[in-house]
């Protein structure tokens, strides 16, 4: 059985002969759909770790996306020329359908990332929650606006959802299903929230496994080869590039990830220990990090500075200062980040292991080897501890959830007045019960800067003025 099948290119809504191929494949129309929509567009507005106004030097969702869709297309290149089953002819995987799902993977966050996300799954809760992996799901199959039956067609059910969103090939959609899990459609206020698919998308991922595996009713495990390979790609990006953009900003230095405090390490080994599915204390992730890190900073310096017995005072402190200067070149010196960070990517694009499935070849595994997943782990939550949970970002954080609450709040106590016409007609058409997801997807398309401006229109004292369109 070959990688990809004619059912792997359907469409929820069929388009055959609607459109002129001008020699590109299914798979290229698609690609071609997500680069020119507003929501791709708009993730160059959307906060990656630090706030946008900080710096163009830190990344956007847009340049992670891009970041992660070369490092996936690198993997996919290297499986292909060197594992024997996708060497075959009929078996290569297709490296748009990979970049279509680094491209799309960030869709659904919201603005201000993180936090933003935490606010609107606040007031979601009794419909299922807000998730940026389903949301980026609904974008692509309902949101954005390529294909849609009109609500008033004689033999339509107004209240039923006819939006089409770009109408992808069933397998460009199955390349960003991380999580084949339906999320329930409540849950209490303490319980955690979950990863998945929103319960209105459910019948679109039975149609999803459908056409990718051939069977009815596909109740197994379900994740595509390149779905997969988007996932270790936007592991990578995230250690690797948001660690050179905490460099960048001082919020870390190399010798700070050599110097973690015993605290952070316990954090950062719990969240391992998950990620790993087995221990780790506090020892073994500064194990880890010390094999990150040891080739990267003068190592000869603290070989030198142990080998030599010292007795002068000032002969101690020159090698301090010394130590402490290259140190600090990985903040300043852009040459030395990039050595740094070309490193990692390499070596951590080499450390993946593959497992075809030649029963159902779109359900082939890469994973990463051992070594090379606990290094990607322990970056990632390196990053987490000194970045994310800084005192230095609760501030913005608090104030980007007090933003959208007041926004949310406003826009359901208005019902629909305040909504832009497209929305306001899905608000109209929708059935009653489904209408306050239509507030949370307009707030989720946002960008942190848009949001900013919505929310002085609405408090300020000097909004902008009323002929400006939303």
């Amino acid at each position: 059985m070959n990688l990809y099948t004619p059912s792997d290119e359907s469409r929820i809504l069929s388009e055959d002969g609607k459109y002129p191929e001008f020699n590109c494949t299914p798979y290229q129309r698609d690609y071609t759909r997500i680069v020119h929509s507003p929501s791709f567009r708009r993730l160059q507005y959307k906060t990656q770790v630090f706030p946008l106004f900080e710096s163009d030097f830190f990344r956007t969702r847009l340049t992670h996306s891009l970041e992660v869709a070369y490092i996936a297309k690198a993997i996919a290149r290297k499986i292909n020329n060197e594992n024997e089953f996708f060497k075959k002819e009929g078996n290569h995987i297709d490296l748009d359908i990979v970049e279509i799902a680094a491209f799309a993977h960030d869709l659904g966050h919201a603005p201000f990332g993180h936090n933003g996300e935490l606010a609107l799954d606040s007031r979601m809760k009794d419909l299922g929650g807000y998730e940026g992996n389903a949301q980026s799901l609904r974008i692509l199959t309902k949101l954005e606006k390529k294909q849609k039956l009109s609500f008033g067609d004689p033999g339509i059910d107004t209240e039923e959802d006819k939006r089409f969103g770009l109408n992808l090939t069933a397998r460009s959609l199955a390349a960003i299903l991380k999580y084949d899990n339906k999320i329930h459609r409540e849950r209490a206020d303490a319980a955690e929230l979950e990863k998945g698919y929103y319960y209105t998308e459910e019948h679109i991922v039975n149609f999803i496994k459908e056409k990718v595996t051939g069977i009815k009713n596909f109740d197994k495990p379900f994740k595509t080869i390149e779905c997969h390979i988007m996932d270790l790609a936007d592991d990578i990006a995230y250690s690797v590039y948001d660690l050179e953009d905490a460099l960048k900003a001082k919020f870390l230095t190399i010798l700070d990830c050599n110097t973690v405090p015993r605290d952070t390490l316990s954090i950062i080994s719990r969240k391992l220990s998950k990620y790993m599915e087995e221990i780790y204390d506090e020892d073994a992730v500064e194990k880890i990090l010390y094999n990150i890190f040891e080739n990267f900073i003068a190592k000869s310096l603290f070989e030198e500075f142990i080998k030599t017995k010292v007795e002068k005072p000032e002969s101690i402190f020159y090698l301090i200062a010394t130590a402490y200067k290259e140190n600090l070149k990985y903040s300043d010196d852009g040459y030395m980040r990039t050595i740094l960070t070309s490193q990692l990517i390499g070596d951590f694009i080499n450390g993946f292991e593959c497992f075809p499935d030649k029963e159902i070849p779109a359900l082939s595994q890469v994973k990463f080897n051992k070594e090379t997943k606990e290094k990607v782990g322990v970056l990632k939550y390196l990053t987490y501890c000194t970045i994310i949970s800084s005192h230095l970002l609760k501030v913005p954080e608090y104030r980007s959830r007090d933003i959208i609450t007041a926004i949310f709040d406003a826009l359901m106590s208005s019902g629909h007045n305040l909504l832009p016409d497209d929305y306001h007609a899905d608000y109209i058409n929708i059935k009653p019960c489904e209408r306050k997801r239509v507030i949370c997807d307009f707030i989720a398309g946002m960008t942190d800067r848009y949001i900013l401006e919505f929310y002085g229109r609405l408090k300020s004292e000097n909004p902008q003025t009323i002929f400006k369109p939303i």
